[in-house]
């Protein structure tokens, strides 16, 4: 079997004009990955198949089953990054012991809101549904993409960039890392882990390079003669703040949402208990790109998960709390873990084997980059792994953990992603964060830097 590379998907033909573009293709060059190719094409499930479709690929494919399994499957669910779980283990299977030719990857599928109206039923909340709305019109001027990459196993991983449109470095590594990707798996060593890329989570603010997004709804509390009423406003928000409570899956926290006028579906756990957050950069609602990655991760369910970022270059931060602090410890530029096995709300550890796995993982990708950083010549000033490597005395020491203050806000993608959900298994989550060289001149040697991150995605994260 082979998969060709799918580019950027075009307008879907009629049902009709489908057939006819299929046999035209057949019969020019007999090649099944551009029938492939014209089924992925579509933006609406072909199922169930119109009967002259069905026909056509019967005819062609009936005597190999693996190919009619894929251009059936892939007429039901779209490209494979919109594909269940169970058939992504499927494909991997029929793939490995039918001896499937080498799969490029490379497959784009654009990622859509299954969720768009959010249920405002109430008559108290309609000037707020135009608000919400504009952030979910704007994803047909700014798709989120996602891009599929065939792996040895039915292990998954998923890789995002552009969580905050001021960190456009993130979106370079992830770019950086497709094509690295692609020429690999078109050499015939595709990576171990079955993979899915989204370079750009947050499209309409890379454009405008801010860090926050419009679509937003925060609590506003205001007091007049000593009456305090509470009402919804729409405002910007801190994306990455933006998670339902850990351990809470998607359908729990949008049926929470959907009880009440003032009913969150986004809630933070306090010492007191749930209570909702009324921070300035917070909602109660997931703006449209989280639904679509936290349905993206439900769907895929990867093993681990890396989000690329950057990071201003801090000379006073946040403390370790494992020695004096010296520099940027715990934050400001390099690589860190969430890791699974610990309860967000207490920081107790309740698995420590998940602990010391992702530990470990997370510090060889660490030992790799600090052992290849003096070649790359990359400036001493910009600190590319200042935050692993700024709170001891000691030099030699370092630290993966993460360390933010602002998680007060709202549930992080690294407080939400490694504990088990209803359907889920917690996910391996690593923070990513270069140097952030907005509105500064960048050194010719940053390019570098951003290769050294790919490659360690490559040669590391993506394999065994």
């Amino acid at each position: 079997m082979y998969i060709r590379y799918t580019g950027a998907l075009g307008q879907p033909p009629s049902s009709s004009r489908l057939v006819e573009e299929l046999k035209n293709t057949w019969q020019k060059r007999r090649n099944k990955g551009e029938v492939f190719d014209l089924l992925r094409q579509q933006k609406t499930s072909l199922y169930p198949l119109d009967s002259a479709v069905d026909t056509f690929l019967t005819g062609i494919f009936g005597n190999f089953p693996d190919d009619l399994w894929l251009a059936k499957t892939i007429a039901k669910f779209g490209p494979e990054p919109l594909w269940p779980v169970k058939e992504i283990e499927e494909r991997v299977k029929r793939a490995t012991v039918s001896r499937w030719c080498p799969e490029f990857g490379n497959i784009e599928a654009i990622l859509t809101n299954p969720d768009p109206e959010v249920a405002f039923q109430d008559a108290a909340l309609k000037p707020l549904v135009k608000c919400y709305m504009a952030a979910e019109q704007q994803l047909e001027k700014f798709p989120v993409k996602a891009y599929f990459f065939p792996g040895r196993s039915s292990r998954r991983a998923l890789i995002i960039g552009g969580v905050h449109g001021s960190e456009p470095a993130g979106v370079r590594v992830v770019q950086r890392l497709r094509e690295a990707l692609t020429n690999a798996s078109i050499k015939g060593n595709p990576p171990f882990f079955t993979t899915i890329l989204v370079p750009v989570l947050f499209p309409r603010t890379l454009a405008t390079k801010s860090r926050n997004v419009s679509g937003g709804l925060g609590l506003q509390k205001v007091t007049v003669n000593q009456q305090t009423n509470v009402s919804l406003v729409c405002r910007e928000i801190e994306p990455n703040r933006n998670f339902p409570l850990p351990g809470e899956n998607y359908s729990q926290a949008r049926k929470r949402g959907q009880t009440g006028t003032l009913a969150p579906e986004l809630m933070i756990r306090e010492a007191g208990g749930l209570t909702i957050s009324s921070g300035s950069l917070t909602s109660t609602r997931m703006v449209p790109e989280n639904r679509i990655l936290i349905q993206l991760i439900e769907r895929f369910q990867p093993e681990r998960l890396a989000s690329i970022h950057a990071h201003q270059i801090m000379s006073a931060c946040h403390p370790c709390g494992t020695d004096q602090v010296t520099g940027c410890g715990g934050e400001g530029p390099g690589i860190f873990v969430d890791p699974r096995g610990i309860d967000p709300a207490t920081k107790r550890v309740t698995d420590q084997n998940k602990v010391d796995f992702d530990d470990k993982l997370t510090n060889r990708m660490l030992a790799e980059a600090l052992k290849r950083l003096p070649a790359l010549k990359i400036p001493t000033s910009l600190q590319p792994f200042g935050g692993n490597m700024g709170c001891f005395k000691d030099t030699n020491k370092t630290t993966v953990r993460y360390f933010s203050k602002q998680r007060v806000q709202g549930n992080s993608l690294g407080d939400w992603a490694p504990v088990d959900t209803a359907g889920r298994a917690g996910i391996t989550t690593l923070t990513i964060e270069l140097p952030n060289l907005e509105n500064k001149k960048e050194p010719k040697e940053f390019n570098s830097l951003i290769n050294l991150h790919s490659d360690l995605l490559q040669e590391i994260f993506l394999m065994p």
